[in-house]
């Protein structure tokens, strides 16, 4: 039986992967990268390159708590979505 919590994390990713590819069509899902910083537990480290469409001269990065690489990644692209895509 697969982990309840990894099949939400995957889902949690895919919702806001959809919400990206809306705001920004060339965006790719391979383009993330996420690691779990081995210092601190369930600490996650996700990291955008610095392409023109992705907004940033600099790689995006954003670090804080996960329960595994998926849940990073839907935090990550959220928190590149706060910053440079939804309008409050």
């Amino acid at each position: 039986m697969p982990d309840v919590n990894l099949a939400f994390c995957r889902k949690l990713l895919q919702a806001t992967f959809a919400e990206v590819k809306a705001f920004e069509p060339k965006a790719m899902a391979s383009h993330a990268a996420a690691m779990r910083l081995v210092c601190f537990r369930n600490t996650w480290f996700f990291q955008l390159p610095a392409l023109p469409f992705y907004r940033s001269k600099t790689a995006f990065s954003w670090t804080g708590r996960a329960d595994n690489a998926f849940h990073a990644k839907a935090q990550g692209w959220s928190a590149w979505l706060e910053k440079y895509g939804r309008k409050t």
